[in-house]
């Protein structure tokens, strides 16, 4: 990930595991974890979110509609 390469303090992914294989993915989102820094990460894949994500923030029109755990987020919205 050329991105890392300045090692900034904020990292923003958009779609990072997009069209790859299942490996490919699993390796991305370790990557992720493993990194000690402030990452927006957008994405459309629910596993993706579930798995490399502490909080969940859902916006609509540029609003912001949701900003919670992914737990509170399961148990409120039977995920």
């Amino acid at each position: 990930m050329a991105s890392l390469i300045h090692n900034p303090e904020i990292l923003l992914l958009d779609e990072p595991t997009l069209g790859l294989d299942f490996v490919a993915k699993a390796k991305i989102r370790e990557l992720i974890q493993s990194l000690k820094k402030t990452i927006i990460f957008t994405s459309h894949d629910a596993m993706d979110i579930e798995a490399v994500c502490k909080r969940v923030i859902i916006l609509s029109r540029g609003r912001v509609v949701i900003d919670t755990s992914i737990q509170k987020l399961k148990k409120t919205h039977s995920l």
